[in-house]
């Protein structure tokens, strides 16, 4: 099974040691063949189909319990669609930098609730929950917390990384009718990348 390629595209060759914060079924350490991927998922029956794909997988609740793992053990820390599932997204995001080696990066995807599409239904006086349908949709019912491209490279900031790159993934019409500040309007996800700030 393949993961989403801007993910791994993201990570990078480069990459050796990567904790898969909710890895799912460990799709990511199956695209990424030359790193060590090390899991990290909520759902037990999930982590198991995991297992053979991660070098290890960490059953638990990413609000209430630590990552078992030594200070910076890993180059590479992932995100992939789970901060919007957790009560406190900012308080992991700290927590973790622990994890995290000098000069080590840190990869964040989130759906945006910036979305044209959101944004049209808050104006109208709709704000909509949906079954989880996939990728990108902010507004699935099991989400709990709600990021735009600002917000989510504010989080970041606050929690002590420096952000290096953000991006909006969008369909490239979008994008090219959506310059500058409407960017945010055009992605239905938004992918941010960092590393450790200075003291």
């Amino acid at each position: 099974m393949g993961f989403r390629p801007e993910i791994v595209s993201a990570v990078g060759p480069a990459a050796r040691r990567v904790l898969d914060l909710g890895c799912g079924d460990g799709g990511l350490a199956r695209a990424l063949s030359g790193a060590e991927v090390v899991g990290v998922e909520a759902d037990p029956g999930v982590a198991a189909r995991a297992c053979g794909a991660c070098a290890r997988v960490h059953v638990l609740d990413l609000d209430r319990e630590e990552v078992p793992e030594p200070p910076a053990a890993f180059d590479t820390l992932v995100y992939a669609d789970v901060l919007e599932h957790l009560k406190d997204p900012w308080g992991a995001l700290a927590r973790h930098r622990r994890l995290l080696a000098p000069g080590g990066r840190v990869v964040v995807s989130v759906p945006n609730a910036q979305h044209w599409r959101i944004s049209l239904g808050l104006l109208a006086g709709r704000w909509t929950y949906r079954d989880p349908d996939g990728f990108g949709h902010a507004l699935a019912r099991d989400h709990l917390r709600f990021f735009t491209r600002r917000e989510i490279a504010g989080a970041m900031a606050s929690a002590g990384y420096a952000v290096t790159s953000v991006s909006s993934l969008a369909s490239p019409l979008a994008l090219a009718l959506s310059p500058g500040p409407l960017r945010g309007l055009a992605a239905f996800q938004v992918l941010v990348q960092g590393t450790l700030a200075g003291p």
